[in-house]
């Protein structure tokens, strides 16, 4: 807690920017913050599999933190009615207990903070690597490695077909990369993988690593 006798004599002073002094903010413990922004802990979850329109819950943290970075993983491979990891499926973290989402972001989202690199590679055929279905030799694909260069999230390996007309993906089956929400909450944090595909029987998995950090 601040008080005045923490504080230089400011009598005298009329601007903002005249006032000069050192403010600590403490926590409900009682320690100093120096920055909320320190990771301090992870949790590495897989097997996160929504359904088409429905969200499956990643993690669920109690506390003060700030929610740095979610890695991910996130494929169809193996699903009988898959749906499409790049334009299906999308992270979600809801702040302090709140229904809508303070963080909500689709792959393709993700892909577009990092200049739409890896959708444009399978369009356009750039650099290109053939990519089998491990579950299906008689199928290839053709997949993008991504080189990111914003800090703040990318799609960094796509695996898909090229478009059979047109600038769209047919489909893809594949999609990994990361992103960093640096989300305040105050009292807990939830975090979730959600799938748009109509089909409610059409599913998507992901694996996912979320390093946080925690106030003391």
């Amino acid at each position: 807690m601040v008080t005045t006798v923490d504080l230089p004599d400011y009598t005298g002073y009329s601007e903002v920017e005249n006032v000069y002094g050192d403010v600590k903010i403490y926590t409900p413990s009682g320690l100093w913050v120096v920055g909320s922004d320190i990771i301090t802990a992870s949790v590495s979850v897989s097997n996160v599999a929504p359904a088409g329109g429905s969200e499956e819950t990643v993690v669920e943290i109690s506390g003060r933190v700030r929610i740095k970075s979610i890695g991910f993983w996130t494929y169809n491979w193996g699903v009988s009615n898959p749906a499409d990891p790049y334009y299906d499926g999308g992270i979600r973290v809801y702040r302090d207990g709140e229904t809508t989402a303070s963080f909500d972001m689709g792959m393709e989202d993700i892909d577009h903070l990092n200049g739409y690199l890896a959708c444009r590679k399978l369009i356009m055929n750039l650099d290109l690597l053939t990519a089998e279905n491990p579950l299906d030799h008689t199928e290839t694909h053709s997949a993008a490695i991504v080189k990111p260069v914003n800090p703040r999230g990318a799609i960094v390996l796509l695996v898909g077909d090229r478009p059979s007309s047109g600038n769209v993906l047919d489909a893809t089956y594949e999609c990994d990369g990361w992103v960093n929400p640096d989300i305040e909450c105050l009292e807990s944090a939830k975090i979730t993988y959600y799938n748009t595909n109509p089909d409610s029987g059409a599913y998507i998995t992901g694996w996912f690593i979320v390093e946080y950090g925690e106030y003391p």
